[in-house]
């Protein structure tokens, strides 16, 4: 068991010790009484970084898991109707959420700067949605039945892809997951418009 000492403590040790070698000085050597006080400090230090460390490492966990939260709130809510400039990081997931109030046909208008991008709408269990129609105004796209996503490929003359995508639903809340290649720019403009179905 380690045993932590005040500094009033070690003062008080080493007035014992001292008294001991007055009283016993025929029994200790100076050499003992050196290597006693050198234990002692070295007790004292080590008891004194340990105790240090473990309130660094509290903080660090703590800085961590706050860290993990913000990440976790990243997540943006897009509105119906209205136009973004969005800033699309190259090869993470970029996610956004999009609630529709009624049943329609949601179309995403999309110019983009990187080579190639990929666009994915989710429900809340995960099931992908292939978009019922398309129109591609420079670049071109296609769906990959593999990954459940579209891939919008840039014009190589203009470096930009310009077109839409329209999406029958359900009212709900969708997941829209974007990214990129790592060539091009992270600029994305991107407009949301429902037309209801009612």
């Amino acid at each position: 068991m380690v045993r932590f000492l005040t500094t009033k403590q070690l003062h008080t040790d080493y007035n014992n010790c001292a008294m001991e070698t007055r009283d016993h000085s025929n029994g200790v050597s100076p050499k003992n009484q050196r290597s006693r006080g050198i234990f002692i400090t070295v007790i004292s230090l080590i008891c004194f970084c340990f105790t240090n460390c473990s309130s660094l490492s509290t903080i660090t966990s703590i800085l961590e898991q706050s860290e993990d939260i913000t990440k976790i709130n990243l997540k943006t809510t897009l509105r119906i109707g209205e136009s973004y400039k969005l800033k699309i990081e190259p090869t993470v997931n970029n996610d956004f959420t999009i609630v529709t109030s009624v049943d329609g046909s949601l179309t995403l208008s999309f110019e983009t700067f990187a080579e190639t991008t990929y666009v994915a709408l989710y429900d809340k269990n995960g099931n992908s949605f292939e978009p019922a129609s398309k129109d591609i105004v420079s670049g071109t796209a296609y769906w990959d039945y593999y990954s459940k996503k579209s891939s919008l490929k840039w014009n190589t003359v203009v470096e930009k892809f310009t077109g839409s995508f329209t999406y029958k639903l359900d009212a709900g809340t969708y997941n829209l997951r974007i990214t990129r290649s790592q060539k091009g720019l992270s600029t994305a403009n991107l407009s949301l418009a429902l037309n209801s179905s009612m």
